[in-house]
């Protein structure tokens, strides 16, 4: 089905690009007529603006970089933005000097305390987090080398140290869900191990990080006095998930028009300076009903289910870690339900949209069916 030919673009496709297509596309179509019934018209056609250059984005890259070089590519590209971000992060830290992007320059925001959070090139902290949560897995695809391994290690390390400066519970959940993922996955077939081994190791090293630091005592106490108390960021976000849920049964589960979920917040909500949903999951059943949300739930499993399949069959090689680059893809895609619960709105972000493109792009690869292992 696939032509040998480089140069020549086939144009068929396998069906989790097929589908994706699909809810792309249907996605614009509905939310253009759900502007029809949106309270604020100029923000619903701005994001549905968005939402089609999204759109051509993710279809131009998966037509045009199909093939395992472009794979390569990513990640090293991937490589350099990230050790970038780290050192603008770190500098940010121990400075308290942000990029004009950054919300402590926009809004003036004055820190206290001996270091300052983070913010990168994005706009708060939250949206840092969740960056370095999806894309930090792909650093491990070009450990190749012992000493590369020890680099990717320690920016890996480096990344959470930074979401837990940026006390970014949301985004530790993630990194806390990757590391376990990943070592019940390398460890299955060795029962044994991960039984004696693993589990011990990773007891003590929590009993420890817990008596020297408190974290997780602290955080259970905080979240559990915010919500009894009604105050912070955990009840707000409890609060604008209730205000989503709420605004979706007015819309008879049709929404409430593209951008329109701040435009219906309630005025707990307004006071507190939180008008986003906090929450992609809501943002989407919020403001295009339960037809795009059901749709996007149902491609998102299954395109994770051809990352399982492009993991078990194929092969690394020596170009390129095939194998190694699917299991990080799967360990990305599969934190970014968790991850989106993070920031107030990646809706206009390039980096969800990137990631799924790029995700795609790798499935692609693995439906040419040149890199499988052969059967025994």
């Amino acid at each position: 089905m696939f032509s040998n030919n480089r140069n020549s673009k086939p144009l068929f496709f396998d069906k989790a690009t097929i589908v994706s297509f699909i809810l792309l596309y249907f996605w614009l179509l509905y939310g253009t007529i759900a502007i029809y019934w949106s309270a604020n018209k100029e923000v619903a056609i701005k994001e549905i603006y968005y939402l089609l250059v999204f759109s051509v984005l993710i279809t131009v890259i998966v037509y045009l970089f199909r093939e395992i070089d472009y794979l390569k590519k990513f990640c090293r590209f991937n490589v350099i933005v990230f050790l970038t971000l780290l050192l603008v992060s770190v500098f940010e830290i121990l400075t308290g000097v942000h990029l004009p992007t950054s919300r402590f320059v926009i809004e003036d925001v004055s820190q206290s305390g001996f270091i300052s959070r983070a913010t990168g090139f994005f706009y708060n902290e939250n949206d840092l987090s969740y960056f370095l949560t999806i894309y930090a897995p792909f650093l491990f695809v070009q450990t190749v080398r012992q000493k590369n391994r020890i680099i990717m290690l320690a920016m890996y390390i480096l990344s959470l140290m930074i979401c837990t400066i940026n006390d970014s519970k949301i985004a530790l959940i993630g990194f806390i869900f990757q590391i376990a993922l990943f070592l019940i996955v390398k460890f299955w077939k060795q029962k044994r191990a991960l039984l004696y081994i693993v589990t011990p190791i990773l007891t003590l090293i929590i009993i420890l990080f817990e008596s020297l630091t408190g974290i997780f005592r602290n955080q259970f106490e905080l979240i559990s006095s915010q919500i009894s108390e009604k105050y912070g960021s955990v009840y707000l976000r409890i609060k604008l998930a209730e205000n989503g849920l709420r605004n979706l049964f007015n819309s008879y589960l049709l929404g409430n028009g593209p951008g329109n979920f701040q435009v219906n917040t309630t005025k707990i909500i307004t006071n507190a300076n939180l008008e986003n949903p906090h929450n992609w999951w809501i943002e989407i059943l919020s403001n295009y009903g339960v037809l795009v949300f059901i749709g996007f739930v149902i491609v998102y499993l299954y395109i994770l289910s051809r990352l399982i399949m492009a993991y078990r069959n194929t092969k690394n090689t020596n170009y390129f870690k095939l194998n190694n680059f699917y299991f990080m893809a799967i360990l990305s895609w599969s934190v970014f339900s968790i991850s989106s619960l993070s920031s107030s709105s990646i809706f206009y972000s390039y980096t969800f949209w990137l990631l799924w493109a790029i995700i795609l792009l790798s499935i692609e690869v693995y439906s040419k069916s040149k890199y499988l292992k052969k059967p025994k």
